[in-house]
């Protein structure tokens, strides 16, 4: 795995060095060239073959992305081996370096895919006019047609009546000052996106850095054995995972042991699975009980409010097992603002030449590693809780 990943990281280096500084720009002007779905397949197509070359990735479905008030800002592109889905990858042109994350393991569905898996019954499957949706940090959303009914599901699952979506897009439009033309400090002077020329690849990466090897618990995989879920929990059981510290070699028995360590609540049931909330507070002192009371082993943690990349990148090269938790702005049914929390493990990091930060994570939804732009983080507030103690094995 870790030649997987450092393949990627190289990988990174070479497609960012293609591109420099997205600008406002006209279609007369020489110095720019527009984006096209062409040359989002090429700038895919060099990231799936530097990164895997012993098999033949194809790059399919590029789709626009728009942020909540309604501007172009970016494109994803799927990748596929034959038939079967393999990751994929999110140009944010809002960004300086302009890969905002990406994907390639087996099995890994693009967020429009992952949206349609959560429909009833779509219509439709993929068509050129798919308008895709970037709501916050992780989060994806697309309107289509369920079962006879538009609707807007995100890549999590959750519904949104098309009426109520417009209404959470523009109040987290103004929230975040998302307004026509683009505030991310690019503005366009068209409905297109033009780029400068691009050069041929120098760039090469700084730094890579991993914690042991890489275990991920997916949501879908802990309800199942567990009937529950809380992402604070999970984020500590990966870290078990990783550090072979799980209690009895079993799901169930560490996320039961964990949740109630942490105190972790009871915030709703649906679908016959308990969904908890974790006061982040609790993280770090619910991981020291379990480690004591289950494991028989002394621990420590530390607390960093809204670390810094630099912060984060100490804590992963001491190698200390750490969790990121973060709130960002969400509506709720009644159309009131409010914070929502996460929690994600962090596995690593990669700093590239134009000294890009990225963060390697598990989180806690999916299953697999997840490369993160530290730009691209909008949240209104971060803490990272940090063990010692706690082993990190290669």
């Amino acid at each position: 795995m870790k030649k997987r990943l450092l393949s990627l990281a190289l990988t990174i280096a070479l497609i960012l060095s293609l591109f420099i500084n997205t600008v406002s720009a006209n279609a007369d002007d020489k110095d720019k060239i527009k984006v096209t779905d062409e040359l989002i397949v090429q700038m895919a197509d060099g990231l799936a073959k530097e990164n895997r070359p012993e098999i033949c990735l194809s790059t399919k479905e590029v789709t626009k992305v728009y942020n909540n008030a309604d501007t172009l800002i970016g494109y994803t592109a799927s990748f596929y081996l034959d038939n079967t889905p393999y990751g994929y990858v999110f140009f944010d042109f809002t960004l300086d370096n302009y890969i905002s994350e990406f994907v390639i393991e087996e099995n890994v569905l693009s967020p429009y895919k992952q949206i349609l898996d959560y429909a009833d019954n779509p219509i439709s499957t993929y068509s050129d006019d798919v308008k895709l949706y970037k709501n916050n940090i992780l989060e994806y959303s697309s309107t289509i047609n369920d079962n006879g009914a538009i609707i807007n599901i995100n890549n999590y699952g959750e519904k949104k009546q098309e009426g109520k979506f417009e209404e959470f897009k523009e109040a987290l439009a103004e929230e975040y000052n998302e307004v026509k033309p683009s505030t991310f400090g690019t503005v366009y002077d068209s409905p297109d996106i033009f780029i400068d020329r691009y050069d041929i690849p120098q760039s090469t990466i700084l730094t890579n850095r991993y914690i042991g090897t890489y275990i991920c618990y997916a949501e879908d995989r802990v309800k199942n054995e567990s009937g529950k879920y809380a992402c604070a929990v999970s984020a500590l059981l990966n870290i078990c995972g990783q550090s072979g510290l799980m209690l009895n070699n079993s799901i169930k028995d560490t996320y039961d042991a964990i949740w109630d360590s942490t105190g972790t609540s009871v915030d709703h049931v649906a679908d016959g699975y308990t969904f908890g909330s974790t006061q982040i507070s609790n993280i770090g002192s619910g991981m020291k009980s379990y480690m004591s009371s289950k494991k028989n082993k002394n621990i420590s943690y530390g607390y960093i409010n809204n670390p810094s990349f630099s912060e984060v990148a100490k804590v992963v090269d001491t190698p200390k097992q750490s969790v990121f938790s973060y709130g960002i702005l969400k509506i709720t049914g009644e159309g009131d603002i409010v914070r929502s929390g996460h929690a994600i493990t962090v596995d690593g990091y990669m700093i590239t030449k134009d000294n890009t930060n990225y963060l390697l994570i598990a989180d806690g939804w999916g299953y697999a590693a997840r490369y993160l732009n530290y730009e691209n983080i909008n949240f209104i507030d971060s803490g990272l809780t940090h063990f010692t103690g706690i082993p990190c094995y290669d």
